[in-house]
């Protein structure tokens, strides 16, 4: 059509993934999927589990809205 293929990647990033679609490089890994873990993991299943459980704690604490007391007595509640 005469249009170059360049201009349909200006804004793209491009990067090898596995036959999962889950990209090789670790830097990119952690930039999409904030970890460097895989999603078939086990490890990845536990981290966010972890990351649904503790975010919002963490952030009500460094927001003020609760105490390190009251953290701890959470976080213990949680496990």
């Amino acid at each position: 059509m005469g249009i170059p293929l360049v201009d349909y990647l200006i804004d793209e990033d491009l990067f090898e993934i596995d036959e999962n679609y889950v990209p090789i490089d670790l830097d990119k890994r952690e930039e999409k999927n904030d970890t460097t873990l895989h999603p078939l993991e086990n490890k990845y299943v536990a981290y966010k589990t972890m990351k649904q459980a503790y975010g919002p704690l963490f952030k009500q604490f460094i927001h003020g809205n609760i105490d390190r007391k009251e953290l701890m007595k959470r976080m213990d509640h949680i496990e």
